[in-house]
């Protein structure tokens, strides 16, 4: 059994350019604002979130939230909750819509 060689710096490549193409699409579909920016960035989620918005001096965090509850979130906690409690900053969370 053999598994090829993939370096970290590879994989985080491929991650990064494919987080870039769906930011792309993302923002070519957002019409009649022109106010907002879209970057990729590696690291801790909240953390960076909030490193962005205190960089940028943010007015707002929009954020999606995928709503766990019970076990799962209590495991995994939640990023928007942790942008919510320290965010300087209003944080608007969106629930994707129901299928």
């Amino acid at each position: 059994f053999y598994l090829p060689h993939l370096a970290y710096e590879e994989v985080e490549a491929d991650i990064v350019t494919s987080a870039r193409r769906m930011m792309d699409e993302f923002r070519a579909g957002i019409q009649g604002y022109d106010n907002h920016e879209g970057t990729v960035i590696s690291g801790v989620p909240y953390a960076e979130i909030l490193k962005a918005a205190e960089e940028h001096d943010a007015d707002l965090i929009v954020m999606g939230t995928h709503g766990l509850t019970g076990v799962v979130h209590l495991l995994f906690g939640s990023t928007a909750e942790r942008v919510l409690r320290h965010a300087d900053c209003p944080v608007m969370t969106v629930r994707p819509e129901a299928e």
